[in-house]
């Protein structure tokens, strides 16, 4: 009626279940909830000095450990199990005991009893327990004529709360709405939504008492299946995601934890017992600094760390696989691989799919990695496989990019997780051959990176550095401020602000006094095209100067004028994509493989799948040598005698293309002469290199 098109409904269990015997509703017997509000409200009901406490839940334990403070001598709490199966917090059940509080096990209530009209004790049956009953704890049956009588001055009752629904029962409206046997309507227990398509339930109203985080969960939960609601007229869940359990950490074969290092929580200290009896004030007090380091410094990664990127796991949550019909291993069978230094090896996980071999063998061309048979002991059924990395590996990480599950791990620096990463793309700055990666960015720090799949010119494909050489920028030695140098030689930090202004001020001075000739602008390679773009920008602009340089331009100087000289241009002449489509590559004046990685397999590949000629023309035994059809080993210093050289021959013994150079070219007939002194037999003079093999 007021024209809202779905509603949520969290308004909690205030309610407490009735005890269901005789006198419960004399004057001096009162609910747990209602003892709490009107204490925390400032209206304290009177205790007297002997309370009963019947239940054992955390609601029970605030009620009597509020008893004590609020004068009573003697507090007695009975529970119809023991304390094995108390609900209440064992840390509650332990503070409580150590203040006093009696915890009477075994006792079921039988009648409350009474003196002048008023409450003055409680009968009780002594139990036993027998089989479990559905709640899977054991059952509590009484013990016949073990009756016993507790006299006292309140009871406080504590058996579990409920919603008020009674104006939902109550509204003509709502006639339709279906009820469950605990009195709340139907309702979906994943998408929270009711038997009515607009009204949403959540928190301790479906879920009966729980933490305040589980009933903020299931706002959250709500908030989604509305939304869902609203924009596509119907609730779309998605799956719940497929998760394997070991069951509860007592349950956990310790085998799994034969290598952890045991170290027991630090315990909050607490106020005296003599202390915490007197007052409400909290009875926690804090850790001391490296108590609460230690505590900081815990791994809190449980579980499989490759959870959110599995994608057996991703698999087997589509097709709605369940996990309690599977049979799978309580503790590792195989010893969990730590010797490389980025890569963790787990043969348990390894589903032999070959995928990190096929990579490597075919992809990167390294041969770094096997999926041998593992031998175990205790093996039952098929022999079991796993991932084996040798001395080949260049620490690419293509393997662990391509396992599916958790067999093969990156390590993460810091706590590894597992995470849900924020991606951001980007392009990495080592070199030159502009591989995209996505950063994974958790808590503002980059955490890992990866290729971008599917696109130029990696296609995925990361070296050591793209992949793993990240952790640079969080280094503590990085300046994160403006540093201004003082006059006796050191620096003070400084505001952006001010440190523009003086770097403004004074260069402005210098170009004003000196002339802007005498002011030079360089920047680096590991900025954007964009940030170096602007930085000539303002150099020529507003500085008014030419004198604008590049680190790059040091090594690659020789090359770029060469380039721009022939070509009108100092970039490449052909894409990266294109070496791979190549018959014949000659390389020379590069260790490819240390300086371009990623280029370095694209020419692997080119050899291996085309059948591709590679010429290596170096000094050096380079890595692309053992792939080479022809090595030339020309002398220091010599590298323009054996280019003249290479191409006096291609002219003499007119391998050229004669219409490429009729129509695109200019000044051959200058060329021709230039090189035509450089028979094989000069060159091999000057460079080493035999007449015959150039």
């Amino acid at each position: 009626s007021q024209g809202y098109d779905a509603i949520f409904l969290a308004v909690g269990a205030w309610n407490s279940y009735k005890l269901g015997i005789p006198g419960e509703d004399l004057p001096g017997v009162m609910s747990a909830i209602e003892f709490l509000i009107r204490t925390a409200s400032g209206d304290p009901p009177p205790v007297g000095k002997k309370v009963i406490i019947i239940g054992n839940g955390n609601t029970g334990m605030d009620a009597a450990r509020s008893c004590l403070r609020m004068g009573a001598k003697e507090v007695i709490m009975l529970y119809r199990r023991t304390k094995a199966e108390m609900p209440a917090n064992p840390q509650e059940i332990h503070d409580a005991e150590q203040e006093g509080i009696k915890i009477h096990i075994l006792a079921t209530p039988t009648r409350i009893v009474s003196k002048d009209g008023r409450f003055s004790g409680v009968e009780y049956l002594e139990n036993e327990l027998k089989a479990a009953d559905s709640s899977g704890r054991p059952s509590p049956v009484p013990i016949k004529g073990s009756e016993t009588i507790i006299e006292a001055d309140q009871a406080i009752v504590s058996i579990g709360q409920f919603s008020d629904m009674a104006f939902l029962k109550n509204d003509s409206e709502l006639k339709d709405i279906a009820f469950t046997k605990k009195g709340i309507p139907e309702t979906d227990s994943n998408t929270l939504q009711s038997c009515l398509p607009y009204l949403f339930l959540g928190g301790d109203l479906l879920r009966g008492p729980r933490t305040v985080i589980q009933a903020s969960a299931d706002g959250r939960e709500a908030a989604l299946s509305i939304h869902s609601y609203l924009t596509d007229g119907v609730v779309i869940k998605d799956a719940k995601p497929f998760n394997i359990t070991k069951g509860k950490l007592k349950e956990v074969d310790p085998v799994n934890f034969e290598n952890i290092i045991s170290r027991p929580r630090h315990s909050t200290p607490l106020l005296s017992v003599e202390q915490r009896v007197k007052s409400f004030e909290e009875a926690e007090l804090v850790l001391t600094e490296s108590q609460a380091k230690a505590e900081a410094e815990r791994c809190l990664s449980c579980g499989c760390l490759d959870s959110f990127d599995c994608l057996l796991r991703k698999y087997a949550t589509i097709y709605n696989v369940d996990a309690s019909k599977l049979t799978f291993w309580k503790s590792p069978k195989y010893k969990i691989e730590n010797s490389h230094p980025f890569i963790t090896v787990d043969p348990n996980k390894c589903i032999v799919c070959r995928r990190c071999a096929v990579g490597c063998d075919n992809y990167q061309i390294q041969y770094a990695i096997k999926v041998d048979e593992v031998s175990s002991e205790n093996r039952i059924g098929p022999p079991q496989y796993a991932p084996n990395i040798n001395d080949k590996c260049v620490d690419c990480g293509l393997c662990a990019g391509n396992c599916p599950t958790g067999a093969l791990q990156e390590k993460i620096k810091g706590k590894p997780g597992p995470f849900e990463l924020k991606k951001i793309r980007t392009t990495c700055t080592y070199c030159g051959v502009g591989c995209q990666i996505y950063l994974g960015v958790s808590g503002g720090e980059v955490v890992n990176v990866e290729g971008v799949s599917g696109v130029a010119p990696n296609f995925g494909h990361l070296c050591v550095k793209g992949r793993f050489a990240y952790d640079f920028i969080h280094s503590p030695e990085r300046l994160r401020y403006p540093m201004i140098k003082q006059d006796d030689g050191s620096f003070r930090q400084a505001s952006w602000e001010e440190a523009l202004d003086l770097v403004a001020r004074q260069l402005s001075s210098v170009r004003d006094e000196y002339g802007p000739d005498t002011i030079g602008a360089l920047t680096s390679a590991r900025v954007t095209n964009e940030e170096n773009y602007l930085f000539q920008k303002l150099a020529r602009a507003v500085f008014k100067t030419n004198n604008v340089d590049h680190c790059a331009r040091l090594c690659h100087a020789s090359t770029v004028a060469g380039l721009a000289a022939a070509f009108g241009s100092g970039a490449m002449t052909n894409t990266i994509g294109d070496i791979e489509e190549a018959d014949v590559i000659l390389l020379t004046g590069s260790n490819i493989t240390e300086n371009h990685p990623v280029i370095s397999s694209n020419i692997k590949r080119a050899i291996k799948f085309k059948g591709t000629k590679l010429i290596v023309v170096d000094p050096r035994r380079i890595n692309m040598t053992y792939f080479s059809r022809n090595w030339l080993r020309q002398n220091l210093g010599t590298d323009v005698a054996w280019i003249n050289g290479m191409m006096h021959v291609i002219i003499k013994e007119e391998l050229f293309d004669k219409s490429f150079v009729e129509n695109r070219t200019t000044n051959f007939e200058e060329l021709t002469k230039a090189v035509k002194k450089y028979t094989p037999e000069y060159v091999e003079s000057i460079t080493g290199i035999p007449s015959q093999s150039l």
